[in-house]
């Protein structure tokens, strides 16, 4: 993890309990505030239709992109085992997330090709069925990368397959006759509901413009004000893109990550 990663994990901190998932092969880092926890993704799959799903496909060709398989898979099993909120390590958490609805995801539409919810915030009760069908899908329809450049797989449509376009296929197959799939936050959901919550909430910077607040220009207090506005709760960092980018001393995403405590709320 890096130091952007650390942060972003800090952030979530100061408004929950957060346990930080390893993988068992490495250490995990030692985060002031934060709960760790090394996963056995053998043991996380256990009774789920992704346990004959790991246990016989071979990840061994697919290089960096093995962790980011891994990564949709667990996500998965730890909210159907447990239920709770999932972030992913360059979500930079701007207030508490206790007041999103419960079975709730966040889309990302920006327009043309770009519409489609995201995996990358997931806030799920235990045992929720539309998390058991994401894993049936993804166990029958498991795409690999082979090693293809991440410009490759986006272009191809490869990209994201087996995350946030995985979660659009069984949305889009989810009974909608008697209201289960709620596509706004205020409703009552049931216990099979879905909720879609606005592109704002998570993803009001979309990937194309995240790498303009990593230069010195909006200032963190102009961001959050516009941010605030829309009712966001966290920035997407969009690490596929920013990963080899670090932000400039002054810029927002520098403020915001060194000096959160003085804009969350």
């Amino acid at each position: 993890m890096t130091e952007r990663h650390h942060l972003c994990v800090r952030s979530a901190a100061k408004h929950h309990e957060v346990t930080l998932y390893c993988d068992a092969s490495v250490e995990c880092p030692d985060i002031s505030g934060v709960y760790t926890q090394k996963l056995d993704v053998a043991i996380a799959v256990l009774g789920t239709p992704l346990q004959r799903w790991y246990a016989t496909v071979d990840l061994s060709s697919e290089g960096s992109y093995r962790a980011i398989h891994l990564s949709d898979a667990v996500r998965l099993t730890l909210l159907w085992h447990h239920g709770g909120i999932y972030l992913d390590t360059d979500m930079l958490v701007l207030s508490s997330l206790q007041g999103l609805p419960k079975n709730a995801l966040g889309e990302e539409n920006y327009g043309g090709s770009h519409q489609v919810v995201s995996n990358a915030a997931l806030a799920f009760e235990a045992k929720h069925p539309f998390i058991w069908a994401c894993m049936q899908e993804l166990a029958n329809r498991f795409v690999k990368f082979e090693q293809q450049s991440f410009g490759v797989l986006l272009q191809s449509g490869l990209w994201g397959q087996n995350g946030p376009k995985l979660l659009q296929r069984v949305l889009g197959r989810w009974p909608r006759s008697n209201g289960t799939v709620v596509m706004a936050s205020g409703s009552n959901p049931g216990t099979t509901s879905v909720t879609v919550l606005p592109t704002s909430t998570f993803y009001h910077i979309p990937p194309n413009q995240i790498l303009d607040y990593f230069k010195v220009g909006t200032t963190a207090t102009q961001l959050v004000g516009e941010l605030n506005k829309h009712g966001a709760v966290a920035i997407h960092l969009w690490n596929q893109i920013s990963r080899v980018h670090e932000p400039a001393q002054g810029s927002a995403v520098y403020t915001l990550l060194h000096d959160a405590s003085a804009f969350t709320t």
